[in-house]
């Protein structure tokens, strides 16, 4: 059955009340169900490669004490009324927002990104291009989101004509509700409650103060879990909020010449095109204040977390907002349209798609602007860093620190995107080289994946053709993507970064292309240094005799080896001849 994983509150016996991260088999769990299992405890995954994501430490901050890895055999999921209500309107609300769309269209993607808070699986693009442009909070639901809903909201309700006393309380229904239906994340839930604080001030008749709301929350929240208080994203939402509050009205201060209306024409004889065109320069002279309070709220924990500096977010988030904005507008009015007219909802989401369209030109190009982006957290001695991966997997890479880097493999996809790219974002590392030592899935990242992840311009193949889709997806695609492609030949030269060589020792035959991929490996030994490396990767028997029947040098002072799926590794008579 289909593998799922899922945080779980164990029920019964002595661990009752125990929270453990559940990976299971088979029919899919909704939130509020009940899984019935058997299986084993383990202790949480630690980092296993140099800047990988700490998922031990992500799991203990959610308070979760241990994994267990449910048998093979699936288990019982037991759904009861309240969480298959709550999983039918939560797919009501995706299906009404992007009718009419194809269900992996870019479109599609984004909308769900931006109105749900959805990551796409496999579109590492379209995410590095938010992240990149210091947009990336706008591709999942934050407290700019809620707000926005908040305020959409609140323009219906006083157009319905609802005294404000009486709309505040349908206005917190509204709030709280999207922030669930979208999975209550910590910075949406934040926001809904900093809006119920000072929305009540209204009830109460009392003056709203923000740095007022946002204290109440932020002790509720040490009371309610102390551990959400060290996750970036919270700390992120809650010092953003506090930069606003405290430097909002003195960065709007810097373009108060913008929002002046002419000195010798008074209001009253202005056209109505000007009285716009000063309606435009005040939103814009606020949006650019409240933009670099923002900033200077969120620069330090981005640097010291994810160690990258956005500088053109300033000027990003002044454009992109509206456009987030206008989405959300016809995201909301397709959902209100979609139970009476769902052809209609499809016509709306369509032209939505143009919105998302725009949305995402936008952040492409404020992610393209030079100098807009640049990692802090540098690695910049050459190193070799040979990734430890999941069964099957295998990556590594070379880098000469300011002379360029080199993927010797790039792992599975799933390995490529979760282990090896996080990995070398933090470790400030861009590959412009790939370099694939033979056509298994579980070497080439995927494909698309790694050259839309990194600036890739040249890689180098052990062969020209084969069965496997991944490998084909190089041959065929990278190639439109501006990567030059090479094919390895036996006893010539693969310059490295660092003054370092890759020497290529052979190559497997090109006619043997029906042969599994253990196979046709390419083998090759790396000089660096004054130090030879032997890359034999996945290299079975087979291979080692051909290379030796044919007197090869192999002399080496490391292998850096994998292992073949059904044949001996490194044996005896290879080891001697290394």
């Amino acid at each position: 059955g289909m593998y799922w994983t899922a945080p779980a509150v164990l029920e019964g016996g002595r661990h009752d009340g125990a929270k453990v991260w559940w990976e299971g088999r088979g029919e899919f769990p909704v939130a509020g169900a009940r899984v019935t299992a058997s299986g084993n405890f383990a202790p949480l995954p630690e980092m296993r490669n140099p800047g990988d994501f700490d998922q031990a430490g992500w799991l203990r901050s959610q308070g979760v004490s241990a994994v267990f890895k449910a048998r093979q055999i699936e288990g019982r999921v037991v759904t009861g009324p309240l969480a298959t209500f709550g999983a039918k309107v939560r797919q009501g609300f995706r299906t009404a927002v992007t009718t009419g769309l194809d269900e992996d269209s870019q479109e599609a993607m984004v909308i769900r990104a931006v109105v749900i808070g959805e990551q796409p699986p496999d579109a590492e693009e379209l995410v590095a291009a938010f992240r990149n442009s210091g947009t990336l909070h706008a591709f999942s639901v934050s407290g700019l989101h809620v707000s926005m809903v908040g305020l959409i909201a609140w323009f219906v309700l006083g157009w319905l004509g609802l005294p404000r006393r009486q709309a505040i309380p349908v206005l917190l229904v509204l709030i709280f509700g999207y922030s669930w239906i979208t999975g209550n994340s910590a910075p949406a839930v934040r926001s809904a409650w900093m809006a119920a604080v000072f929305l009540g001030a209204f009830m109460f008749r009392r003056k709203p103060d923000l740095l007022n709301a946002l204290g109440a929350v932020l002790l509720v929240t040490a009371w309610w879990d102390g551990r959400l208080l060290f996750l970036p994203g919270v700390q992120l939402s809650y010092f953003v909020v506090m930069a606003i509050a405290f430097w909002g009205g003195w960065a709007t201060g810097w373009f108060a010449w913008m929002a002046q209306p002419e000195l010798y024409l008074p209001m009253g004889m202005m056209r109505w095109w000007q009285k716009a065109w000063l309606w435009l320069r005040r939103k814009v002279a606020q949006s650019l204040g409240v933009s670099i309070a923002a900033g200077v709220g969120s620069t330090p924990l981005t640097v010291f977390h994810f160690g990258l500096m956005t500088p053109v977010s300033i000027i990003a988030g002044v454009v992109f907002a509206p456009a987030v904005f206008a989405l959300l507008c016809v995201a909301l009015f397709s959902l209100a349209v979609y139970p009476l007219l769902p052809s209609a909802a499809q016509a709306v989401n369509r032209g939505n798609g143009h919105i998302a369209n725009v949305s995402l030109g936008i952040a492409r190009f404020f992610s393209a602007v030079p100098g807009g982006h640049y990692q802090i957290q540098r690695e910049k001695e050459p190193f070799l860093l040979v990734y430890d991966l999941e069964y099957g997997a295998g990556a590594a890479c070379f880098s000469g620190g300011d002379s360029g880097a080199v993927l010797l493999d790039c792992g599975d996809r799933y390995s490529f995107r979760r282990r090896v790219a996080p990995s070398l974002r933090r470790l400030g590392v861009e590959p412009d080289s790939v370099v694939l030592s033979h056509p298994d899935g579980g070497h080439l990242g995927g494909g698309a994946a790694v050259w839309e992840s990194f600036p890739i311009r040249q890689a180098l193949l052990p062969v020209e053709r084969s069965r496997s889709p991944g490998f084909r997806a190089w041959v065929n695609d990278a190639p439109g993507a501006g990567v030059k492609l090479l094919t390895a030949a036996s006893g010539s030269e693969f310059p490295m970064p660092d003054g370092a060589r890759l020497e290529i020792i052979q190559v497997p035959d090109r006619l043997s292309q029906n042969a599994s991929a253990d196979d046709r490996v390419a083998i090759y030994r790396l000089h660096w240094r004054g130090w030879k490396l032997l890359l034999t990767s996945d290299a079975g028997l087979g291979t080692e005799i051909q290379l030796l029947d044919q007197d090869k040098d192999l002399k080496a002072d490391v292998i850096i080896a994998g292992r073949h799926r059904g044949d001996v590794t490194l044996s005896d008579r290879f080891l001697d001849a290394v």
